[in-house]
């Protein structure tokens, strides 16, 4: 990343230009066939999650977890409600993202990269 995008870890550290050298470096790398070498936390979801082999049954947006969590209940045949998920200690509940986070270059480099699965997930 340091030498492809020009990471320089203490000036790009959580910030607009960090953030758009780390989507650079992501789509650089998907474009030049390293799919599967990109960090799979990293890459888009349709590479592992592959829905066009095996259609998912259920879409859970972990940013909404009360619109799946009764459907998947059900389909596991426990009728009670799943518990909340624990934050983590720490865990402001009031975060926001940062102001530069919707500009259009942010998300250009978004749909660059993250496109297939916005179409695939229902994200558009």
């Amino acid at each position: 990343m340091n030498a492809l995008v020009g990471m320089d870890w203490e000036h790009h550290a959580m910030n607009r230009e960090g953030f758009e050298r780390f989507l650079d470096y992501i789509r650089i790398s998907l474009e030049a066939g390293g799919e599967m070498e990109v960090n799979n936390h990293w890459r888009p979801q349709v590479l592992d999650v592959r829905p066009d082999l095996f259609a998912p049954h259920i879409l859970a947006r972990l940013e909404d977890p009360g619109s799946w969590r009764r459907e998947l209940a059900e389909r596991l045949d426990n009728p009670a409600p799943l518990s909340e998920r624990h934050r983590n200690p720490g865990e402001d509940k009031t975060e926001q993202l940062p102001e530069w986070f919707g500009q259009n270059s942010i998300r250009s480099r978004l749909e660059a990269v993250y496109g297939c699965d916005y179409e695939a997930f229902g994200y558009r």
